[in-house]
Parts: C-alpha cells; sequence; structure tokens
C-alpha cells in the first residue's frame, strides 16, 4: 500500500489537488505495478511561514517574489 505525501508551500486550489491527485496516482500505480486501491496521496497544505529554504522562510521569499 504505497503512501505519497506532497508538502505544499504555495496551496493549489480545488482543480489542480485532483489533477496532482489522479497524475501521482497514475504514476504510482505504473511504475509500482500496484492496483489502484492501494494508492494514498495525501497533499499536505504548509504555511509558508514555517517552511524554510536557505535560511529564511517561504513568506519572506513570496513576499520579496511578490508571489
Amino acid at each position: 500500500m504505497p503512501i505519497l505525501k506532497l508538502s505544499c508551500a504555495k496551496h493549489p486550489d480545488a482543480q489542480a489537488r485532483d489533477r496532482l491527485i489522479s497524475r501521482l496516482t497514475d504514476v504510482l500505480i505504473e511504475e509500482l505495478q500496484v492496483p489502484p486501491e492501494s494508492v494514498n496521496v495525501l497533499i499536505e497544505l504548509v504555511d509558508p511561514q514555517y517552511w524554510g529554504v536557505a535560511g529564511e522562510s517561504l513568506r519572506t521569499k513570496f513576499d520579496r517574489e511578490g508571489a
């Protein structure tokens, strides 16, 4: 039973989440040769202020870049 956890600091809308779940499920089915009902995809939405890259929060980086 594969479980794929995707952590996102930029929060995809409902349509993008549905596409991600579908496409990632397809990849796991193909690459791991498992049945669809065994695949779990978890999308974890992380507040950018709690995610740091290269010594700064993503909130700071997004604000600077206008994202």
